[in-house]
C-alpha cells in the first residue's frame, strides 16, 4: 500500500489538469487552480519559470518559445490571477512555499527533471519551494537546480550605511544555482556576499556578468538596443547554464535553516523624509577624484554640512533627482553646504557627456571599483547620506528625494543651524 500511494498521487494529480493548447490548471493545496502557460518540447528537462512582482511579462514568451525549440519545456504559472494579487513592487512576498512546491510537484510529475526559474524578488520564493519539496523528498533527484537572474534575497531593502540583512533561505539552499548579474546593478558590488550565503548551505553557484545591461532587462517595456539584444541571447545563456546545472546534480536533503521560522521579505517605508543615519561607527573614508581629475576628501570639508550621494547615470530614479540636488545647492552652498555626487562603476568621460545638459555645479566623483560604495554600505541606486559639520553621519536615505522640498530643507537646516 505504502509503495501504491506516490503511484495514485501521481495519476491523480496528472489526470487534474485541465489541458489544453499552451495552458494547464494545476491544482493548489487549498483546492484553488493555477494558470500555466505552457511551451511544450520532448526534451526531459522542464523548466518552471515563476513570474516576477510584475507578473508575466509579454517580452518573456519569445524566450520561452525559443528555450521549447532548444527542447525545454516551459511552464509559466500566473500565481497572481490565481490568488487574485495587484502585480506590483512586492505583491509575491507572502506567497507561501506549499505553493511552489505544488508547482514542482506538478511539473515533476511525469519524471521530468524540474528546473526553477526565477528573478528579483521572486527568488526567495522559488529557492523557498524548493527547499520545501526536498524536505517531502528527501535523496531524490528531480529538481536539477535554479537560474536566477539579479536575485534579491535581501529581508529588508538596505538603507544607506546599514550592513544588509538576508533572508534565511539564502544560506539554507544546497541546489545548484546559477546566477545572471546585470553589471548596471547596485546588487553586481555585492554578489560575491550573496555567492557566500549561498554555498553555506551547500550549493554549486555559477555567475555570469551581463555587461551594460539593468535589473529587469528582459521584462521591462522600456530597454536599450543592448538590452534588446541581451534578452535575444538568454535563451542560449539558459541553455548553457542548464548544462552547468547538471555537471553538479545529485540528490540532495534538504539544508537547515539557519534560523526558526520563516522571515518575510520587506520593503522600508516610503517616505519623502530623509532617515536619522542607523549605521554604527565612524565616518567611512571618502577621496575620489572628480571629472577633471582634481582630487576631493571628504576631510577637507569639516566645519560644512555635506550631502555624499551616491549613482548611475543609467539610474532613471537618480537622474531625476540632478536638478533638486542642484536647486538645493545654490541655495545652501553659501551657508557651509556642499554635495558630493559619487557615480559608480562608470568612466569620468561617461559622466560628463551625461551630466552637461544639467548645468551641475557641485562636484561629481567617480568610484570605478566601487570601493566607496562597499566602505559605505550602499546596496541601492541613489543612496545618500548627509554628514554634519563635526562629521558624523546624521541621516541617510535610499530612493530618489525632491531635494527642494520645504521638509528636506528644513531637515538640512537644522544641521547648519548646529
Amino acid at each position: 500500500m505504502a509503495v501504491l500511494r506516490p503511484i495514485l498521487f501521481l495519476l491523480a494529480l496528472l489526470t487534474a489538469f485541465t489541458a489544453r493548447a499552451g495552458n494547464l490548471e494545476v491544482p493548489l493545496p487549498g483546492g484553488e487552480k493555477i494558470a500555466v502557460e505552457t511551451y511544450p518540447a520532448t526534451g526531459d528537462t522542464r523548466i518552471l519559470w515563476l513570474p516576477s512582482d510584475h507578473g508575466i511579462a509579454p517580452r518573456q514568451r519569445p524566450t520561452a518559445e525559443a528555450l521549447a525549440g532548444m527542447g525545454f519545456e516551459v511552464w509559466m504559472p500566473d500565481i497572481h490571477l490565481a490568488l487574485l494579487l495587484s502585480p506590483g513592487r512586492g505583491s509575491l512576498k507572502e506567497v507561501p512555499d506549499s505553493l511552489g512546491q505544488a508547482l514542482i510537484e506538478a511539473a515533476a510529475a511525469d519524471g521530468r527533471r524540474v528546473v526553477l526559474m526565477a528573478s528579483g524578488r521572486t527568488a526567495p520564493l522559488a529557492l523557498g519551494a524548493a527547499r520545501a519539496w526536498q524536505l517531502d523528498h528527501p535523496g531524490e533527484a528531480g529538481l536539477l537546480g535554479a537560474v536566477l537572474l539579479h536575485p534579491n534575497l535581501y529581508a529588508e531593502t538596505p538603507q544607506g550605511g546599514a550592513e544588509a540583512r538576508y533572508l534565511p533561505i539564502a544560506s539554507a539552499t544546497n541546489l545548484p544555482i546559477y546566477i545572471f548579474q546585470p553589471t548596471l546593478s547596485a546588487s553586481s558590488w555585492h554578489l560575491e556576499r550573496l555567492t557566500e550565503l549561498l554555498e553555506r548551505g551547500g550549493s554549486n553557484v555559477t555567475t555570469q556578468m551581463l555587461e551594460e545591461v539593468s535589473d529587469g532587462y528582459n521584462q521591462r517595456p522600456d530597454f536599450t538596443p543592448v538590452e534588446e539584444a541581451m534578452t535575444r541571447r538568454l535563451p542560449g545563456q539558459v541553455s548553457q547554464a542548464l548544462w552547468m546545472l547538471e555537471s553538479y546534480a545529485r540528490p540532495r536533503v534538504a539544508a537547515p535553516l539557519p534560523e526558526r521560522g520563516a522571515l518575510a521579505q520587506a520593503d522600508a517605508p516610503r517616505s519623502r523624509l530623509l532617515k536619522p543615519y542607523a549605521g554604527e561607527g565612524a565616518t567611512p573614508p571618502l577621496v575620489l577624484k572628480d571629472l577633471e581629475d582634481g582630487e576631493h576628501a571628504l576631510d577637507a570639508l569639516g566645519g560644512q554640512v555635506v550631502l555624499v550621494n551616491f549613482w548611475a547615470t543609467w539610474c532613471p530614479p537618480c537622474v531625476k533627482e540632478i536638478p533638486s540636488l542642484q536647486r538645493l545647492y545654490a541655495r545652501l552652498r553659501d551657508r557651509g553646504f556642499q554635495v558630493l555626487a559619487v557615480d559608480v562603476g562608470e568612466t569620468a568621460e561617461t559622466v560628463r557627456t551625461f551630466a552637461a545638459p544639467f548645468e551641475v555645479t557641485f562636484p561629481m566623483l567617480i568610484d570605478p571599483d566601487g570601493v566607496a560604495l562597499k566602505d559605505w554600505e550602499v546596496h541601492g541606486f541613489p543612496t545618500s547620506f548627509v554628514v554634519d559639520r563635526a562629521g558624523h553621519i546624521r541621516f541617510a536615505f535610499f530612493g530618489a528625494l525632491e531635494w527642494d522640498d520645504p521638509e528636506v530643507v528644513a531637515q538640512i537646516e537644522s544641521l547648519l543651524a548646529e
